[in-house]
């Protein structure tokens, strides 16, 4: 080639070379700058799903000790209710001194009714905070109103129906052991008292989980943005 060809050619290679250069810097500068985004969403993610958690616990945490103490309340009632059957003398029917399974499923229903709509209310609302802004959590849902209705119940009914079943079992056998009326009265208010210290807590951890999980769960089928 001509020597002024030669020269045009490096300068169009260099000018090439030199176009390469810069776009393959600024393909990596994008990736970088992606690459740093990326690490910034997932590290925002975490820190935002660990404030969820600490917050939704502490959530489970206040309305156990508040079921909690509801039902201690409701064994004590149970418990005065009971040793008021007692009959002054030495005879006495078991099946008189049993709780009412109607009158005491209802009143259980009514005291953990407000609880669990509580439960289900506030832990709903923190997952939708999770899934994100603009999304609402809707308590008139079918699926919430029937777990409010139904699962209550369900619950108190076996309270009730666990309860005189060990009401029985422990006066069926004291009278078998040919105890009287003070040594029954006594495994009456030794029943309940455990039943006010160590079922109380059983029953309302059991349920506000339950409650809790069924919140989120319905959370994020109300915001149509989660696929699983």
């Amino acid at each position: 080639f001509p020597s002024h060809d030669k020269e045009a050619i490096r300068n169009e290679v260099n000018q090439t070379i030199h176009q390469l250069s810069v776009a393959l810097i600024k393909s990596m500068e994008y990736k970088r700058k992606a690459a740093a985004r990326k690490e910034t969403n997932i590290k925002n993610r975490d820190e935002k799903v660990k404030l969820f958690e600490a917050d939704y616990l502490n959530g489970v945490s206040n309305f156990e000790r508040r079921m909690t103490s509801a039902a201690k309340g409701m064994f004590s009632h149970q418990k005065e209710k009971v040793l008021r059957k007692f009959p002054e003398k030495a005879t006495l029917d078991i099946d008189d001194l049993l709780l009412d399974d109607v009158e005491e499923t209802n009143l259980a229903v009514r005291i953990y009714s407000p609880i669990v709509r509580d439960v289900v209310q506030q832990q709903g609302v923190r997952a939708t905070q999770l899934v994100g802004e603009g999304v609402t959590f809707d308590m008139a849902t079918q699926a919430v109103q029937r777990y409010l209705k139904d699962r209550v119940y369900e619950f108190s009914d076996e309270i009730t129906t666990e309860t005189n079943v060990r009401l029985a079992e422990t006066l069926r056998a004291g009278v078998k052991e040919g105890e009287g009326i003070p040594q029954l009265t006594k495994r009456v208010k030794e029943l309940f008292d455990g039943m006010e210290k160590y079922r109380a807590e059983r029953i309302a951890r059991s349920e506000v989980v339950r409650a809790s999980n069924f919140a989120a769960t319905e959370a994020y089928e109300q915001s149509g943005v989660v696929e699983g």
